[in-house]
C-alpha cells in the first residue's frame, strides 16, 4: 500500500467515527491548551524576574552611610578596595529626580529620574550611541519614554518613542531652597540642557520608563549647586551623607555587603530582591509543570488505548478481509497522526486567541504586566506538538499490536 492509500483509508475511517474523533481531539486540545498557556506564563514570569534582578542596576548597588559629610572621601577610598566593586560614587553623583523640564522646547511638569552613568556603567544601547569617557551634557533615554507624573494612571497612547528624540535636547530645571523644619521656600532656579544621544530598552532591564542616564559628573554638579546655594535654617538634616557602591553582578551582592561591613561600615543593598520567594515560585512552577505534563500524558495514553479497544471489531474485520498486520498498524498510525496534528493546530489557534484576549483585557494598561512580556513560548509549542502527536501514535501502535495478537473471533467478540 502507498502512503496516499493509508491517508485515504484513515480519512474514511475518521469520517465514520466523528464522535470518537471529536472526543479525542477535544481531550488533546484541552490538555495541550493548559500545557502551553501555563508553561508560557511560567517562563515569562521567570524571565521577567531574572531581568528585574540581573539587568537592573538598583539590585547591584550597595548604600554605605556615613556620619558626616567629611566621612565621604574616606569611605569611598576604603570601599574601592573591596572585590566585586566596580564603581564607588557619592550620593550626589548617583541620581537626581527632576519634576520640571523641557523636551525640545515643550514644557513637562511630570517627572524623570536622572541616573549616573559612564562608559562602563550604562544600559545596553539599542539606538544611537553610548556615553563616552568624560563626556558631559548628554543623555540616554528609554525606548518607551513616559515623562509624566507617577501619580497619573499609565496611558500607553502618551508614550514617546525614544528614538524620535535622538539628537534633540532635554532641559531640566532644579532649585535651591531656604530649608526650615516645617517648610521649604524656593530660593533660586538653575537649569542644564542635555542632548539625547542614545536609547535603551527599558523593558529588558525592567527599568522605569522615565529613567534617563547622564554622566556622574553632571549629577554631581546639579546636587552640588543645590547644596551650596541652599540655606539650612535651625540645622535640620537635608543632605544625607551616603556612598553608593556598584557591584559587578547581583550574584555577588551578599559577599560584597559582608566585605564592606567587615570594614566597619553600615552597608545595605539599595534594592532587595526576595530570592527565597523567587525560588519558592520557581519550585512551585516546576511542580505544577510536572503535574500538568503527567496529567496530559496519562490522559492521552488512556484516550488512545480506549480508542483502539473500542475498535476491536473493526480491526477483526480488517484482518478477516485480508489486511496484513503491518497495514492495519500503519492505518492506525496515520489516523492518530491526523488527529494529533489537527488537534495541535486547533490548540494553537485557541492559545493565541486566549493570549490576545488576556493582553487586551488584563495586561493592557498595566505596565508591570506589560513589561513581563507574556507570550506563547515557541519551545513550549514544540514540546506540545511532540506530546500531542508522538504519545497518541506510540500508544495506539502498541495497543494495535497487542490487539493484532488476538484471533479474529476474539476481536469480534470484544467488539
Amino acid at each position: 500500500m502507498r502512503v496516499k492509500d493509508y491517508i485515504f483509508l484513515a480519512k474514511s475511517n475518521l469520517s465514520r467515527r466523528k464522535k470518537s474523533v471529536f472526543i479525542s481531539c477535544f481531550l488533546i486540545v484541552v490538555s495541550m491548551l493548559v500545557l502551553i498557556l501555563s508553561l508560557s506564563f511560567t517562563i515569562s514570569m521567570k524571565s521577567a524576574m531574572n531581568k528585574a534582578i540581573l539587568k537592573n542596576i538598583s539590585y547591584r548597588t550597595i548604600v554605605i552611610n556615613g556620619k558626616s559629610k567629611e566621612d565621604i572621601p574616606r569611605i569611598m577610598e576604603d570601599v574601592k578596595s573591596v572585590s566585586n566593586v566596580i564603581k564607588v560614587v557619592s550620593q550626589k553623583e548617583y541620581s537626581y529626580g527632576s519634576s520640571n523640564f523641557y523636551i525640545s522646547g515643550k514644557e513637562y511638569n511630570g517627572s524623570i529620574n536622572l541616573l549616573g552613568a559612564d562608559k562602563d556603567i550604562q544600559p545596553n544601547i539599542i539606538a544611537g550611541r553610548e556615553i563616552e569617557k568624560n563626556e558631559k551634557l548628554v543623555c540616554i533615554i528609554p525606548k518607551e519614554f513616559y515623562p509624566y507624573n507617577s501619580t497619573e494612571k499609565y496611558q500607553k497612547d502618551k508614550v514617546i518613542d525614544g528614538e524620535s528624540l535622538i539628537g534633540k535636547e532635554i532641559k531640566i530645571n532644579y532649585n535651591s531652597y531656604y530649608y526650615k523644619p516645617a517648610e521649604s521656600i524656593l530660593k533660586n532656579t538653575f537649569s542644564k540642557t542635555f542632548t539625547v544621544i542614545g536609547v535603551y530598552d527599558n523593558e529588558e532591564s525592567f527599568s522605569n520608563n522615565n529613567d534617563c542616564y547622564i554622566s556622574f559628573d553632571d549629577i554631581y554638579e546639579i546636587q552640588e549647586t543645590i547644596e551650596n546655594d541652599s540655606e539650612i535654617i535651625d540645622q535640620i538634616v537635608v543632605f544625607p551623607n551616603s556612598v553608593y557602591a556598584i557591584i559587578d553582578s547581583s550574584d555577588n551582592m551578599k559577599k560584597a555587603v559582608e566585605d564592606i561591613q567587615n570594614l566597619g561600615y553600615n552597608a545595605t543593598p539599595r534594592s532587595v530582591a526576595n530570592i527565597d520567594l523567587i525560588n519558592v515560585i520557581n519550585v512551585v512552577a516546576i511542580l505544577i509543570t510536572v503535574v500538568i505534563l503527567l496529567i496530559v500524558v496519562v490522559n492521552l495514553v488512556i484516550s488512545s488505548i480506549k480508542s483502539i479497544n473500542d475498535r476491536s471489531y473493526e480491526i477483526g474485520m480488517l484482518k478477516a478481509i485480508g489486511y496484513k498486520d503491518k497495514n492495519i498498524q500503519n492505518i492506525v498510525f496515520t489516523e492518530n497522526l491526523i488527529i494529533g496534528v489537527l488537534s495541535y493546530i486547533i490548540t494553537l489557534i485557541f492559545a493565541f486567541i486566549l493570549m490576545l484576549i488576556a493582553k487586551y483585557k488584563i495586561v493592557s494598561g498595566n505596565r508591570e504586566l506589560e513589561m513581563m512580556n507574556i507570550n506563547i513560548n515557541l519551545i513550549v509549542c514544540l514540546i506540545a506538538f511532540l506530546i500531542s502527536t508522538i504519545i497518541p501514535i506510540l500508544t495506539a501502535k502498541v495497543s494495535a499490536r497487542k490487539a493484532l495478537t488476538k484471533t479474529i473471533v476474539q476481536l469480534n467478540k470484544e467488539g
